[in-house]
């Protein structure tokens, strides 16, 4: 077997592999009301993929209601890809979050008016559109979508500035942090033989996300199917209670995946910490 690189991404854990990052905004120069959007892979498996950000400002002492946020997904190659679409509202924080639902609703057309009711006082607020994408989407497709009016005290926005390109492709969440009731997926590597098989190795961080020493082994997922589906996690790499210690005194992690392209053998090389307790690997190994 032969071996090519192929690009794929991946998601364990709290670790994502992107080509590239942008941010785009729109400003309407009447309230300072601004759209971001992060250019990073939306992921098949995953609840939620960052879309878009919404900032509010509310520069008077009265407050504010916010009842309908209108999202085209234009760009996006195909409707049925996407599952649902979340509005969150998260206040004054710019961060992402889950916890405050504005609106949800399933995308019947490329159209969709997302209806809510938000107080909106003094200050900065933010609202973040998310998706969820259907366990059949194509990896080959893109999504995107952008904001083309609001309702702010029934009163209708629609003043936007037009966008730069960019669309977010998709992907596999791979490994879920809680999958298998493991902490975290972390240091994800990726290899295609010759052919054409997916490789995924990853470190199985059973406890927690933090590096050796610690129970970690290493797994593996395979796809013959270009990564649209995926075989069960196997464990290739636990050293279990080797030498009396126990397993968090023999963690491997760290793995690195080669295919040879002349005899066709796969190599996954990884780092093996044994006997130094509660130590980090970076200090334990000096």
């Amino acid at each position: 077997m032969k071996m090519k690189i192929s690009l794929l991404f991946l998601w364990v854990g709290t670790l994502i592999s992107v080509t590239y990052s942008q941010d785009r905004t729109a400003k309407l120069a009447e309230i300072g009301f601004s759209v971001t959007q992060n250019i990073v892979p939306v992921l098949i498996g995953k609840k939620d993929n960052q879309l878009i950000r919404i900032q509010i400002p509310v520069n008077t002492n009265t407050n504010k209601i916010l009842s309908s946020v209108t999202i085209q997904l234009i760009g996006t190659t195909d409707l049925k890809d996407v599952q649902s679409l979340k509005l969150y509202y998260t206040g004054s924080s710019a961060a992402f979050a889950t916890k405050n639902v504005f609106a949800v609703a399933q995308p019947a057309s490329g159209l969709i008016e997302m209806k809510g009711s938000q107080v909106l006082p003094r200050g900065n607020h933010y609202l973040w559109l998310s998706v969820e994408l259907n366990a059949k989407a194509d990896l080959q497709h893109v999504v995107d979508a952008v904001v083309t009016s609001i309702v702010l005290d029934n009163q209708i926005i629609t003043s936007f500035a037009d966008f730069a390109k960019g669309t977010q492709r998709i992907g596999i969440a791979l490994r879920n942090a809680g999958d298998d009731k493991v902490a975290s997926y972390r240091i994800p590597g990726l290899a295609t033989t010759n052919n054409g098989t997916l490789l995924a190795v990853y470190d199985i961080r059973y406890n927690s996300g933090v590096d050796l020493q610690e129970d970690i082994d290493v797994g593996m997922n395979r796809s013959t199917n270009g990564g649209q589906t995926w075989e069960p996690m196997k464990i290739i790499m636990d050293a279990g209670t080797y030498g009396g210690k126990p397993k968090e005194q023999n963690g491997i992690g760290d793995p690195s995946i080669l295919v040879d392209t002349k005899t066709g053998d796969t190599w996954v090389a990884a780092l093996w910490l044994h006997g130094y307790p509660k130590q980090r690997a970076w200090n334990a190994s000096q």
